[in-house]
């Protein structure tokens, strides 16, 4: 009888976590439940002129004169490509279809 009693009260302690609803406190609000929201990934492509000035590297937007610079070419790259996304953070950019065509010419001095 004793065993008996001991098995019951080993049940009823493996049940107690099992039933138990969860508290009110620890209930989530439907902002908390709700997935976060998509970061927009719509992209444009600039063409882009990097140029060395003293120890830093300047990189130049062609379409909208947006400049950033860094201590290498990545780094000017990547400042400039935060730069542009802040730039254009409230408005998007007018689609244009024409070619940019960037070449190189030699003029006599």
């Amino acid at each position: 009888m004793v065993s008996e009693i001991s098995k019951q009260s080993k049940d009823k302690e493996s049940q107690k976590g099992k039933n138990k609803e969860p508290s009110p406190r620890v209930k989530k609000t439907e902002s908390q439940t709700k997935l976060p929201k998509e970061k927009d990934t719509t992209s444009i492509k600039v063409t882009v002129v990097v140029q060395k000035e003293d120890n830093s590297y300047v990189a130049k937007c062609i379409e909208n004169n947006v400049v950033s610079q860094g201590k290498s070419i990545e780094e000017s790259l990547e400042n400039l490509k935060e730069a542009l996304e802040l730039y254009y953070e409230d408005t998007m950019p007018e689609e244009k279809n024409s070619a940019t065509l960037i070449t190189i010419m030699e003029v006599p001095l």
